[in-house]
């Protein structure tokens, strides 16, 4: 990336210094760590008046950014490195910066000739990054210490910042400074390039998570239907299970039924049946039967029949006037007519 830039500090009732600055930066990846570096430098033409002295020089910058883990990033530069300005201004500064969403928090320590100080901040971005705003407070192991602000605009390829510092004990102190700097990069994506490549993530993004939600709904109705599918068996066998109860309650009063018979039939010796009775024509149906003592529904119908097995004619048609099986002794039972 290539870019120029015009860069104003001004030192209150000290001096002022007016730089023009042409900067060069790029990436690459150690081999070895698979960590990407981004590195450049700055060739710098500056106008500097202290002290009632003018000074024109030139200089230098360079650095380096590494990235050792997610959104952690160590850098070194060496600054202001520049001949003609009658005083040597040069600066090493290593920096550390970490990011949490947009909020980046940094610690740098910074030596110039026999100056050194801490320096912490915090930095928020706002409006997908388009505006900037920091603070930070300078400790200054042999000085003052300052507050620092400062803001930043970017519209790529047109970047401008400001900064502004005071004494950390007051403003009415007779130090501090402020600058600003106007920079354009020749290289690199716009503004609105950026805007759009943004906008392309996010739709991608969203549409990645408009996929996982369909794969996730799709996952939901098999298991649907598929808990539909064993419901649809689970009742079936349940109704199996009900129809073969209601057989086997059938069965149980058959055989009770039966077992009640045998055991009157112990009781009192039955009378002789015919094996055959011929029901003659003009017999007429339904009949009427008076339960007496000892009776049982197999008599009744060996009695009517002439078989004790035609028994379940005569308890369907009389259920309420049966219990246990047996007829209540001095009801009138409904004798239907036998099925052929």
């Amino acid at each position: 990336m290539v870019g120029f830039g015009y860069d104003r500090v001004k030192q209150s009732n000290l001096g002022s210094m007016d730089t023009f600055l042409f900067s060069y930066s790029n990436q690459t990846t150690i081999k070895y760590f698979q960590l990407p570096i981004l590195y450049g430098g700055n060739l710098r033409l500056g106008a500097m008046t202290y002290e009632g002295n003018s000074h024109i020089g030139l200089g230098f910058d360079a650095g380096v950014i590494l990235s050792s883990i997610e959104n952690y990033k160590t850098s070194i530069v060496l600054s202001r490195i520049t001949t003609g300005m009658g005083k040597s201004m040069a600066t090493i500064t290593i920096g550390n910066s970490y990011r949490y969403f947009d909020t980046t928090f940094a610690l740098d320590f910074r030596v110039t000739g026999g100056y050194s100080e801490f320096f912490w901040g915090i930095e928020r971005k706002f409006f997908d990054d388009i505006l900037r705003i920091r603070t930070g407070k300078g400790v200054n192991l042999d000085g003052r210490d300052y507050l620092a602000m400062g803001a930043g605009l970017n519209f790529n390829p047109v970047i401008i910042d400001i900064i502004i510092s005071y004494p950390w004990k007051g403003f009415n102190q007779n130090a501090g400074n402020y600058g600003f700097s106007l920079s354009y990069k020749f290289t690199g994506p716009s503004y609105k390039e950026r805007m759009y490549d943004d906008a392309s993530q996010k739709v991608k993004e969203l549409n990645e998570k408009a996929e996982n939600l369909k794969k996730e709904i799709s996952e939901l109705e098999t298991e649907s239907l598929k808990y539909q599918t064993e419901k649809g068996i689970l009742e079936s066998e349940v109704t199996i299970l009900n129809q073969k109860m209601i057989e086997l309650r059938e069965k149980a009063k058959e055989a009770e039924i039966e077992l009640i018979d045998i055991e009157y039939s112990k009781k009192k010796p039955a009378k002789p049946v015919e094996e055959k009775i011929t029901i003659k024509k003009e017999e007429k149906w339904p009949k009427l039967h008076k339960v007496e003592n000892g009776e049982t529904l197999r008599s009744i119908s060996s009695k009517y029949y002439g078989t004790p097995d035609m028994w379940k004619l005569i308890y369907d048609e009389n259920q309420s006037k049966i219990f246990k099986g047996l007829p209540k002794e001095g009801e009138i039972l409904v004798i239907p007519p036998p099925k052929k």
